[in-house]
Parts: C-alpha cells; structure tokens; sequence
C-alpha cells in the first residue's frame, strides 16, 4: 500500500471503497478499490487466500485490451488482510451519471454488451476459465471525457474470482445490465422489441451456464442484425491452469434469524421514524400514522414498488431501475401539506433522511453559503453553511462537468440566495460522520427560489 498515495475517497458502498491515487513509482493518478469480501465486518484474506490472489492479480497486471481499465497492481493489506486493486484513472462520468441525463441509443446499448462480453472472453483466456469477468454495476463502467478515445470504460471484478460460486460470473450479470440500460427491468417485453435485442435477452436466460461466450457473443450480433462479430484475440500469457482460489467458507447465520432481525430492526425503526416526524411537525399537526409509516417503510425498500392505491406520492425513481431519468427541478410541495421523511423536497438540515436516500434522486432547498473545493482540486461543492462540518449535508459538481455554466465565476452569484438541486443522493464516509451529497450533472439541475 505504500506504493499508493490516496488523493481522495470517490465512492464507497457494501462491496468496498474506491480512491482516487498516485502511483509514487510512476507519477500516474490510479484508481485504487479496497474489496471486502465477506462483507463490511467479515474481514480480509488469510494465508493460502492471499497467495492465490496476489496469483490472479499478478496474471491480470498489465493486459492491455480496448475498453478494459488496465490493472497496474494489488494484493492485501497487510494489516487487515483487505484484498485491493489498482487500475488506470480514466478522466469521465459513470455510466449511472450518463444514463441520469439522458438515455441510451439501442446502437450504443448494444455495443456496450458487446464489449463487456469480448472483455470478458479476453480475461477468460489470461485467468483459464470462461466467465463474465468485468464489473456490470453502472457506477463501475466509466465513459471517458471526448477526446479522450476510450468510450465506456469496464474493470476486472476481484469479487468474481474470489471464491468458488460461478454464479457470480455467470450471464446474470448480462441480463441485469441489458434490463437496466432498456428500462426493461420488471417489465415483460416481446421478442421483437429493442431490434430484436429482448429476443437476445430471453435466449440468454434460458442457456446452460456451459455455452460459451463466443456463443453468446454471436447470438447478440445476430439478433441486433450487426455485422459479423470480430474474433477476440486471447492474451499472450494465458494461466497455467484453470483459477480455483481457495477461498475459506466463513460461518453464515441462518437464513430465519436473519429474517427475524430484519423485521425486528424494521419495526424499531419505523417507530424511531413516525416519532421523529410528530416531533418535526409540531403537536399541533395531525398525521395519519399508517400514511406517515407507508413513507417510511418506501425509503427502507427503496427497489419495492407498492401496489397500495391510498398511497399518496408515487415512489421517487431510482437511477438504475430506468435509463430516461428527468433532471428537471420539480415543483415545491405544497405549503398547506407537513413535510416528512419520503417526500421529494428537503433541506440542509434532513441530513439522516437524506442518508437514507442514498442512490435517488431528490430535490434540496436551501440557502446557498459558499463554494468550497476537494483536496485534489476535482470536486466543487456548493455548501449551505460557512466552515461546514464534516457531515453537512451539501452538493457537488465534479470535474467532467466543471464547465460552462456549472464553473465557479457562474454559481458564484447565486450565494446568499435561495436555490433549489435536483440530483442524486451519494453517501460518503467523513472521518467518523456519513456525509449526504447531492449530485449535480448540469445547470438545470438548479433553480433560484428567490
């Protein structure tokens, strides 16, 4: 780890945390991602597991392939057994950022799969086993900025190679991308749609775990009616023998406890949420606790789709679930109506509500105080308060979209006035403190009030 020099944290969630850093043997900015493979409080790697990863990174260190984030090292921190990985720094936007502003073209969803199963094959050759051996989570495929040539961008996933369970590599991952980058996700499409695309999709779903990728490959080619697919050349130092990493089985809680917990867990903190909303809005408010509780226990299974006819606001959409997402500024609510947890509109003072929405799109109003920068200089944050806390709730434009009209001499008029965002909620880690962040792509995402 001394190798790397951590610049700045750009995102983190349950599977591990990605940094922004500096090769100190090389000069280069890297990404660096610290895996957590059994979960947040399931520790690192021991012994043998170290060894067999350090093997597969040792494999993968240097392949070079177009649309594959080049792995330049890893291995385990020495402390805690932590597996990480570093890969080259591609300067552009996620794809969950792209597909936040406006959607893709069939021609471009298309050619996206297609390369996530030509990288894939090209790993399979160097790591001796057939899989989906990219990371499919939109926030992990990166479009590199214009002029830059490198399109969207894919990453080896550690967490595929890690352990014995090949359905984690299998064509799952295929299916769920093609879902979310269509909008077809819990919808039944017919095989004609897409240009034959959901005809693909359905072939898929059904084929053996044994089909090959070159299979997979040409199906997808013949039914968008492409031209004939390219032979995927294999990587000139193929593994010795097929990767089998002896990842140790640690002690699983029972199915049912977990169920039992997860209940327990969701009454407590329903009733935690229903007393914080009276609190909020006065004795004096009357609220119907069953509609008070329908919002809350919404933002807790923010992927859940209600059937209820009483309920009152339709679900806020999240960014993965459909691939046309509005970022225009939304109406103010009413002011005869109480605002509480679940609504679209809040304030730099909801911080936890705001933490719990982590991953949607929401709307924030506020004074805005100040502008204030990263460490690295990438980020921009518009701030509701001077000398900010740690975990202030504020928004952020980051580098690809520090231009035009998102550039400091633009915003900076809008200080000591009243603006409503538009953005996405990201959960950062500060210091000991969770620090909610609003996500702006463009300059409509932001509306003076007054």
């Amino acid at each position: 780890m001394k190798r790397f020099e951590i610049e700045d944290m750009v995102d983190q969630d349950a599977s591990g945390v990605v940094f922004r850093a500096v090769d100190t043997s090389t000069g280069r900015v890297v990404a660096l991602r610290r895996f957590f493979p059994f979960g947040v409080d399931g520790g690192g790697l021991e012994g043998d597991e170290q060894l067999a990863y350090g093997n597969a990174v040792e494999i993968l260190t240097g392949l070079q392939y177009p649309g594959l984030r080049a792995v330049v090292g890893g291995g385990c921190d020495s402390v805690d057994g932590m597996p990480f990985i570093t890969t080259e720094w591609i300067d552009g936007s996620s794809l969950m950022q792209r597909i936040a502003e406006r959607s893709l073209t069939l021609d471009e969803v298309g050619g996206l799969i297609q390369r996530a199963i030509e990288i894939s094959e090209f790993l399979s050759g160097a790591l001796g086993q057939e899989g989906i051996w990219v990371d499919t989570e939109l926030k992990a495929i990166v479009l590199g900025v214009d002029g830059g040539g490198h399109g969207f961008t894919f990453c080896a996933s550690p967490l595929k190679w890690m352990g014995k369970n090949t359905t984690q590599r299998g064509f799952a991952s295929l299916v769920s991308l093609t879902e979310d980058l269509m909008g077809w996700r819990g919808r039944l499409v017919a095989d004609h749609e897409g240009r034959g695309l959901a005809r693909w999709l359905s072939w898929l779903r059904g084929v053996s775990s044994q089909t090959r990728l070159e299979e997979v490959r040409e199906a997808l080619s013949a039914c968008l009616k492409a031209v004939p697919p390219i032979a995927v050349s294999r990587p000139v130092r193929p593994a010795s023998k097929p990767l089998a990493l002896p990842i140790k089985k640690r002690r699983r809680v029972p199915a049912a406890l977990f169920g039992i917990l997860a209940l327990a867990l969701m009454a407590a903190g329903g009733w935690v949420l229903i007393q914080w909303n009276y609190a909020r809005i006065g004795h004096g408010a009357k609220v119907h606790v069953l509609d008070v509780l329908e919002d809350d226990v919404e933002l807790d299974l923010k992927p859940a789709k209600k059937k209820s006819v009483a309920k009152r606001v339709e679900p806020e959409p999240v960014v993965h679930d459909a691939p046309v997402v509005s970022t225009e500024p939304t109406e103010p609510t009413e002011p005869t109506k109480a605002v509480v947890v679940g609504k679209n509109c809040f304030t730099p003072n909801d911080r936890d509500p705001l933490i719990a929405q982590d991953g949607n799109l929401v709307s924030l109003e506020g004074v805005f105080s100040e502008i204030a920068y990263s460490k690295s200089g990438k980020t921009m944050y518009l701030q509701f308060s001077k000398q900010a806390g740690l975990g202030d709730v504020r928004a952020a434009v980051e580098k690809a979209n520090l231009t035009g009209d998102l550039t400091e001499e633009k915003l900076r008029p809008l200080i000591g006035k009243r603006i409503r965002l538009r953005g996405m909620v990201k959960v950062y880690q500060a210091g000991s403190s969770q620090r909610p962040v609003i996500l702006i792509l463009n300059r409509r995402s932001i509306e003076v009030v007054n």
